[in-house]
């Protein structure tokens, strides 16, 4: 089972996650999303949901089935956004916005490629060593917009893995929200999207 699609709607602490889910076969059953419940405020600030499944037994029959949930969103202080986890051990999804004139939170080496723009939300799967601490990202953008033709922004993806020494390859798919960020151009633009040894070129056109 893999995550299609994910979104957070609703606005200040009225919020839902949207999902959907695609099950290789029939069969699949118990499908839900359960919320982390904190001891201590995460220090990302990111909030964890679980996409828990119970799997076919037997003979399977090969035929995509797609399951829609919505998940309605108890907002904290701290919260920042959310992690959706596949219980089953699948790719993690992490929906939050992106943050105007800030700092890099560092420099740590990951990989990235681009998943695409879909509805005014920036997909982009990065992958990583680690497996023992929490790795942190941060989408940039410096406020500034070239009056080119199209116009073009220019954003900055960081990463700070917090010292994490270990060896495993974690692939994680990060969602940015452009239509949060106030004076973000409203017509076609290109997007030049920077980070540590990487470098593209977007094309927008946001959402009607």
């Amino acid at each position: 089972m893999r995550i299609a699609k994910a979104d957070l709607t609703g606005t200040g602490s009225k919020l839902t996650l949207e999902l959907s889910t695609v099950a290789p076969t029939l069969g699949w059953t118990n499908v839900s999303l359960s919320q982390i419940i904190y001891k201590k405020p995460p220090i990302d600030g990111i909030q964890d949901i679980i996409l828990s499944a119970t799997p076919p037994s037997g003979i399977t029959i090969p035929q995509t089935e797609i399951f829609e949930l919505s998940e309605k969103l108890s907002i904290s202080k701290w919260f920042q956004g959310v992690r959706i986890k596949d219980s089953l051990g699948g790719t993690e999804l992490t929906l939050r916005n992106p943050t105007k004139k800030e700092n890099p939170i560092g420099n740590s080496w990951f990989n990235m490629g681009i998943i695409g723009i879909r509805e005014d939300k920036l997909l982009i799967r990065v992958s990583y060593g680690g497996g023992c601490r929490l790795h942190l990202f941060q989408l940039n953008w410096d406020g500034q917009i070239m009056e080119s033709n199209p116009f073009q922004v220019d954003l900055e993806l960081s990463h700070n893995n917090n010292e994490d020494m270990c060896r495993a390859l974690i692939t994680e798919d990060l969602q940015f929200d452009l239509s949060t960020l106030q004076g973000f151009p409203k017509q076609k633009m290109q997007i030049n999207l920077k980070s540590e040894g990487f470098s593209y070129v977007i094309m927008y056109n946001p959402k009607n």
